[in-house]
């Protein structure tokens, strides 16, 4: 039996949006369900009028220097509960493509064990010249 552990934040805004969305509490599971993991970060913001919602992702600093990405969809107006549905659904598939395009760009700096086994390497190879010339001064010395 597989056991599904759910560790996502799902913030909301305010206390009505709480109240208001709570009967939806399905899309939150749905939610909890494809995009629930530690770095990823929920806002939701649900009234009659406007309903948005906002992740928010953290992790190790890139190339260009970001630490977090956020992506928002949304709707404004009055809306039903068809519209809210796609739109939930759009922002859930659209989460997946977005957090891979994240991962392909490079981190600023490569991990620690990686480091570590570059740095070995070249002590290896410098320890290795230091003896290469000290065996040559000394053929030069007699």
């Amino acid at each position: 039996m597989d056991v599904t552990v759910f560790t996502g934040r799902i913030n909301y805004t305010n206390k009505e949006s709480y109240k208001n969305f709570n009967k939806n509490r399905r899309y939150v599971n749905i939610l909890k369900h494809h995009c629930g993991n530690k770095e990823l970060e929920h806002y939701i913001t649900y009234s009659p009028e406007n309903f948005i919602i906002t992740t928010r992702y953290e992790h190790a600093m890139k190339a260009d220097g970001t630490t977090s990405h956020t992506m928002t969809d949304g709707i404004t107006g009055r809306y039903s509960r068809k519209q809210l549905e796609d739109c939930f659904m759009k922002h859930i598939s659209a989460i997946k493509n977005w957090k891979a395009e994240i991962h392909r760009l490079p981190l600023k700096n490569p991990p620690e064990e990686k480091i570590d086994i570059r740095m070995n390497f070249w002590k290896f190879i410098a320890g290795k010249i230091k003896n290469i010339k000290n065996t040559c001064k000394k053929k030069i010395s007699m």
